[in-house]
């Protein structure tokens, strides 16, 4: 067996399984379906957040599904999600307006030099908080549930996906419809799946599981921590 075709079996093996698991769910006549992959380790405010989701922002629900786990690399502020930016201009401008009138209360300038002040202040902390990083600041979000962002999801990723019914039936039956392989696999599949169809899909940020999983059978290798 060839190592590409090694690849494919896994991948196609992989999506049937995920099948299996969504339509053995899907029998038991509920709402949603939630599939957790067996390498991603739920965060303790788990039930506290998706309770509060399906009780009090159903209204959100009525998506394909939402997405509880995405790559701690890959929600930063340079990306290609579009509410990134506004949200570091926004949280900058916020900064800077806490920094001016403090400094205008402690030394008085004029208008010129209180507009210097604002340009460099904006600049400063947009660049501070790139250097912190958003997935760092995201964490400050746990301390209440009510402070959990909810965003478009983003490519890539289902170790923990939770599918409305009809989103799950949908999804079950276009992956039964196709073949894995080779840069193919079934998030590629679902993502794919999902735009043609442009049904809409959200994530719950920060992330409510962490993925543990350091031996890839894809790579046959040790993953690194950080790409995971």
């Amino acid at each position: 067996m060839t190592q590409r075709r090694t690849i494919n079996w896994t991948l196609e093996k992989e999506k049937e399984d995920y099948i299996y698991c969504g339509e053995q769910t899907l029998r038991q006549n509920v709402s949603y379906v939630f599939l957790v992959e067996d390498d991603a380790l739920p965060h303790r405010d788990l039930f506290t957040v998706l309770d509060y989701m399906l009780t009090k922002q159903k209204h959100k629900m009525n998506v394909t599904y939402v997405k509880f786990y995405h790559p701690d690399r890959l929600l930063g502020y340079i990306s290609f999600e579009l509410e990134r930016i506004p949200e570091l201009i926004g949280i900058s401008l916020m900064m800077s307006a806490l920094f001016v009138s403090l400094y205008q209360k402690l030394r008085p300038t004029n208008n010129i030099n209180k507009s210097v002040l604002w340009t460099a202040s904006i600049i400063y902390f947009m660049l501070v908080f790139l250097v912190i990083g958003r997935q760092n600041l995201i964490e400050l979000r746990r301390m209440s549930k009510y402070l959990y962002q909810v965003t478009p999801a983003p490519s890539c990723c289902t170790p923990a996906n939770l599918y409305t019914r009809h989103g799950m039936r949908q999804v079950v039956d276009y992956l039964n419809g196709i073949k894995c392989y080779s840069k193919f696999g079934k998030d590629t599949a679902i993502d794919t799946f999902r735009k043609h169809n442009k049904l809409s899909a959200l994530m719950v940020q920060p992330n409510l599981f962490r993925h543990i999983g350091m031996y890839s059978s894809l790579r046959d290798n040790i993953l690194n921590p950080f790409i995971v």
